[in-house]
């Protein structure tokens, strides 16, 4: 069973032959690669590193987006399972990681929408708008796909981390999907405050 095609038709038996036949080392390849996927993107019409040039920003983003996914599997994986155990689950933070990291495969199938970005705007991509109303500096007709093609994914993932954590916890994947549930909950709570602390500070 190859993870990277079985994720799509098999998500649950995936995560179970993860745990079962890869070593911790393949969830990092895979956040690797996640990181690969969605850095670019990320970063597009933000306006940072715009002061270098196009390798050198390629460079950095790469740099902080696989930290960032790797510190994300751990610290995710830690969480989910806390949760995990709230809601009746028996899962460990060993197995709890393999749900986790299935859940970053359907983003690596984005890579070539980064790639293709990069080529088609080049540094461009990465300053920010002029235009007060304009969101991005990428065309209309590339920008739109683009963001139906990540919404959709984005879905897909969380059935694919729903299906995981119910596996690896011994609860039902609408469980699973309520782990997640909670921890968005928590990602707001923390990040609201920092919001609002930001913004009092730029006024």
């Amino acid at each position: 069973m190859n993870p990277l095609l079985s994720i799509w038709s098999q998500p649950k038996n995936t995560v179970q032959y993860m745990m079962d036949n890869k070593p911790i080392s393949y969830l990092i390849f895979l956040a690797i690669l996640s990181s690969f996927a969605t850095g670019i993107l990320a970063f597009a019409d933000q306006g940072f590193f715009v002061e270098f040039s196009l390798p050198v920003i390629l460079l950095i983003i790469t740099i902080l987006s696989i930290i960032g996914t790797v510190a994300g599997l751990g610290l995710s994986s830690v969480v989910y399972t806390w949760i995990g155990k709230l809601l009746g689950g028996t899962g460990t933070i060993r197995n709890t990681s393999y749900a986790v990291a299935a859940g970053l495969i359907p983003t690596i199938w984005t890579m070539p929408l980064g790639i293709i970005a990069v080529i088609l705007y080049g540094k461009n991509l990465f300053m920010q708008p002029v235009d007060i109303f304009t969101i991005t500096n990428m065309s209309i007709g590339f920008y739109l796909p683009l963001n139906l093609i990540q919404l959709g994914v984005s879905i897909y993932a969380v059935v694919v981390l729903s299906k995981g954590l119910g596996l690896v916890h011994n609860f039902s994947a609408w469980r699973g999907f309520g782990a997640i549930a909670i921890m968005i909950g928590i990602l707001v709570v923390i990040t609201i405050p920092i919001i609002v602390l930001i913004v009092m500070i730029m006024l």
